[in-house]
Formats: structure tokens, C-alpha cells, sequence
């Protein structure tokens, strides 16, 4: 064991210490270089901060604790997650021990190596960029709502002119906050009003907003982008990440059109019927006949089919083919009341909105 310099005895509740590790150890779990692998603890003041750096992302939280003695350590995140799950709720004391570092609650002590805190891997500060503040629970809400739609990390869709489509899109100015997520078949925009002096337009990995918006539950999380790294801070917490290459599209042009067709129906009784066609298995599309008499939803595999027709208000006849579990989790996402339906041809895309939220998803080529 090799000590950072100074002592170090610390005592925190096994709860805080949970929610302060969460985050940095799931980032240190998945890395294979034995200082990434580790999380660095650190006790100053009344507070404990527990950070991780995998070169990509950063991410530190401090939690209240009782320091008798300020210090460091560098722990494996694997092991001290672990050590701490199985402990009894209670005070949790840290200390360096000459074997390493102990870690007891109760009558329960565990000894777990340390490395040096020196040489922890520091993650370059972002300089001065855009900067937005939004409430933290009004953020969850917007993150829910449009990050099923996202592509997976690493996996953005292409679209063309050297652009990426990653992430979530964060858009910020006027007093408004949207984002929107894609895969390039499913886009879901989502607004709110906030006061907010900042503008920005940037695009946030959807898990580090998900981790920050929570994080952060009845406060406040500012948002910052400057050049090549994102940063979001709030009470007792940090976290910085390397931003995308590339830009994100302009996308209102994909909701700007003359429809053909609109609808207007209830949420909860489309919902509903679309996630009844979610059952039958198979990739067959849902099938949905709109005319005079409502909204028909249909779908078939080689052995089971399903048909149900919702009261819907309908501009004009128009039948459209969809993927049943995107439509199902289109719908999940817009808020309650009724849903504005708008579509121009079967092959083109198919808009729904309802309160701040709309969502469009592209059409299946029905057989």
C-alpha cells in the first residue's frame, strides 16, 4: 500500500456513501488499467468526494461526512462497491490501515488495498463556454421523454454532410429548454420553460444527463459546453465528459409540413391498443386505417393476428404501417390528454404531439 501523504479516517452514512460511489464506481468497474480501475476517495472539511476518470468521463460526488482526519486513497471501485452493498445500514468509517485501506461498519471490517492517490489520472477542466442552468426534476422529465429514442453509444446514426446523431440534444435560449433524441428511424423532441439566462446547442450523452438530472433531484444542474468537453455540475456533484464529433442536424425541417391527414385521440386508449399489438410476435407492422369511423389498429404473425378500433377524429382517409414497440413507446412518452396526429403519405413520416412533447417516427414499408 502506498499512502497519498496524509492520514485519513472518515465516517459517513452507508446511504451517502451508496449514492456517492453509484455513479464513479460504475464508471471504474468496466475499466482494465488498475488506477482507472479504482475510484479515488478523498476527506476534507466536513465532506467525503468520491471521483472516477476513464479518459472520456469524469465524474465526482461529495456527500456530508464526519472527517477526523483528512486524507486519500485509491480504491478498487469493484471491491469497495461490493464491501459497502453487503454492509448493515449505518455509519460506515474509512481509514488507511499500514496494509491498506479498511473499511468497517458495525463489527464488520474489510481491508482492501490502496494505490497511490498521486497517481490518479486528472481529468483537464473545460474552459469557459455555454453555460445553462435548468431544475434538475424538469430535466429528468425531458430526459425520460426523449432518450428511448436515442441511438446507442457509439452506434449513432449517420446523416450525411459529416454529421453524427448522437446523444441527446440539449437547445437552450429564450427562456426555453428542448431536447431531442434520435437513431434516425424515431425522433422525440421535448420542451420546457425555465429561467434561464444561457443559450446553447449542444449534444449531451443521455446517460450523464439521466445521472446528473437525479443526482441533483430539487436543485438546480448547470450545463456547460466548451469545445471538445461537457460539463454538468450541481450540490455535491460533478461530472465531465468528452463531448461528440460532428454536428447534430437542424431538425424542426423534419416536423415542418402541409399534412394530408390529421388525427386527434385520446393517449391513454392508443397507448393502450398499440401495446396490445406489441404482443404478437414477429416484425410484421402494425397496420392503421384511419376514416370515419376511427382509428383501426391491426397486426399478424403466421399464427396469431389482433384488430382493435379506437374513437378517433380523422381529417381524411390514410392507412400507415409502423414498428408496433416504437409506436408503443411513442406514445408512452407524450404527456396525457389527446394526441394531434399529422402525416402527409404512408412512405413519409408520422408525427404525433401532445402537451410539450411530440414524437416522429418513419413509416414501415407495409406488404
Amino acid at each position: 500500500m502506498i499512502k497519498g501523504g496524509d492520514e485519513l479516517i472518515v465516517t459517513i452514512s452507508r446511504d451517502e456513501l451508496l449514492r456517492a460511489m453509484s455513479r464513479p464506481c460504475k464508471i471504474a468497474k468496466g475499466q482494465s488499467e488498475s488506477h482507472l480501475a479504482c475510484v479515488l476517495i478523498e476527506a476534507r472539511g466536513d465532506e467525503l468526494s468520491v471521483e472516477a476518470n476513464d479518459l472520456y468521463e469524469s465524474c465526482s460526488v461529495t456527500a456530508p461526512a464526519i472527517v477526523e482526519e483528512p486524507g486519500s486513497a485509491l480504491v478498487s471501485g469493484k471491491s469497495l462497491e461490493a464491501i459497502v452493498k453487503s454492509m448493515s445500514e449505518g455509519a460506515v468509517t474509512i481509514a488507511l490501515s499500514p496494509s491498506g485501506v479498511s473499511v468497517s461498519c458495525g463489527r464488520a471490517e474489510f481491508g482492501v488495498p490502496s494505490l497511490d492517490p498521486a497517481d490518479f489520472p486528472s481529468f483537464p477542466a473545460p474552459e469557459s463556454g455555454d453555460t445553462v442552468t435548468v431544475p434538475a426534476d424538469s430535466l429528468a422529465a425531458l430526459v425520460k421523454a426523449c432518450s428511448w429514442a436515442c441511438a446507442e453509444e457509439g452506434k449513432g446514426a449517420g446523416s450525411g454532410a459529416g454529421r453524427s446523431v448522437e446523444g441527446v440534444l440539449v437547445e437552450a435560449g429564450d427562456g426555453s429548454l428542448r431536447l431531442t433524441g434520435t437513431d434516425g428511424l424515431a425522433m422525440v423532441r421535448a420542451k420546457c420553460e425555465v429561467e434561464s439566462t444561457g443559450r446553447m446547442r449542444e449534444s449531451f450523452p443521455a446517460a450523464i444527463l439521466q445521472t446528473a438530472a437525479a443526482a441533483c433531484s430539487g436543485g438546480d444542474v448547470i450545463l456547460t459546453s466548451s469545445g471538445s468537453q461537457l460539463r454538468l455540475r450541481g450540490e455535491g456533484f460533478v461530472m465531465t465528459a468528452r463531448a461528440y464529433s460532428g454536428d447534430y442536424p437542424e431538425c424542426d425541417r423534419f416536423f415542418s409540413f402541409e399534412p394530408s391527414c390529421t388525427v386527434s385521440v385520446g393517449r391513454s386508449v392508443a397507448l393502450e391498443a398499440a401495446r396490445r399489438a406489441a404482443v404478437i410476435p414477429g416484425s410484421n407492422p402494425v397496420r392503421i386505417g384511419f376514416d370515419d369511423a376511427g382509428m383501426t389498429f391491426s397486426r399478424s404473425s403466421d399464427r396469431e393476428s389482433m384488430s382493435e378500433s379506437v374513437d378517433a377524429n380523422v381529417s381524411s382517409p390514410c392507412e400507415i404501417g409502423l414498428n408496433a414497440k416504437c409506436l408503443a413507446a411513442a406514445l408512452g412518452c407524450l404527456s396525457a390528454g389527446n394526441v394531434e396526429i399529422s402525416m402527409t403519405d404512408p412512405l413519409k413520416p408520422f408525427v404525433m404531439r401532445a402537451g410539450c412533447v411530440e414524437a416522429l417516427l418513419m413509416p414501415v414499408r407495409m406488404r
